[in-house]
């Protein structure tokens, strides 16, 4: 910058150094305002990077809480799958069948006793019984069993006094003073229920048999 002429000589030294220091004053003056931009875009940059941190919690929390509540109810629905069948098979062990024989007139009278009476009773369906009877394996076909005791008799095809091979004839309704005529064959390797499958009346599909007991299918 051009000093003029007429400035005394003190001026004339004060007057550059003056100017040089406003000139170092706008330049530090920009420096600062160039540190104070930085500054702030730092600042910009680390309250979004919080945001962002922030909002990835959030959905890692949401997505937690997420997890937690599907696995609450998975466990929840186990849970009351296992009371439910639970309660079925308490019904389904209702279904019982022996074999049994009784002393007549004419000789003893064979047979199965079937038994679907319990705590709580129920309808069975669609009911398959496999038994030995006088050592030959033999099945029987029940569409419909309400709660009850049955009598299966075994019986000859062509007379009662046959010494053939029996067969299993219609089950029939019978009091607990008709049953308490029978005694149960209790080592009788000849007469044996061997399984039975059948499906109770919220549609469960059963199977008892003499080694496994029973198992829903």
């Amino acid at each position: 910058m051009a000093v003029p002429r007429n400035l005394s000589g003190l001026e004339r030294i004060w007057t550059p150094m003056l100017n040089a220091l406003g000139d170092i004053a706008q330049i530090v003056a920009a420096f600062a305002s160039v540190a104070a931009l930085l500054i702030a875009l730092q600042a910009n940059q680390l309250a979004n990077k919080t945001r962002s941190e922030s909002y990835e919690q959030q959905e890692k929390s949401h997505q937690l809480e997420r997890e937690i509540a599907e696995k609450n109810e998975k466990f929840s629905k186990q849970a009351a799958d296992r009371e439910r069948l639970r309660d079925q098979r308490e019904i389904a062990s209702n279904m019982q069948a022996w074999w049994v024989y009784r002393e007549t007139e004419y000789g003893k009278q064979w047979g199965i006793v079937l038994s679907t009476t319990g705590p709580v009773n129920s309808v069975f369906f669609d009911v398959r019984l496999t038994v030995l009877n006088k050592g030959e394996e033999q099945r029987e076909k029940i569409a419909m069993v309400p709660p009850g005791q049955y009598f299966i008799p075994s019986v000859f095809k062509e007379s009662k006094y046959s010494t053939g091979q029996p067969v299993l004839d219609k089950p029939k309704l019978i009091s607990a003073e008709e049953i308490e005529k029978y005694q149960p064959l209790l080592h009788a390797a000849n007469y044996v229920v061997k399984q039975i499958e059948f499906r109770d009346q919220l549609g469960q599909q059963w199977l008892w048999t003499l080694k496994e007991g029973l198992t829903s299918l």
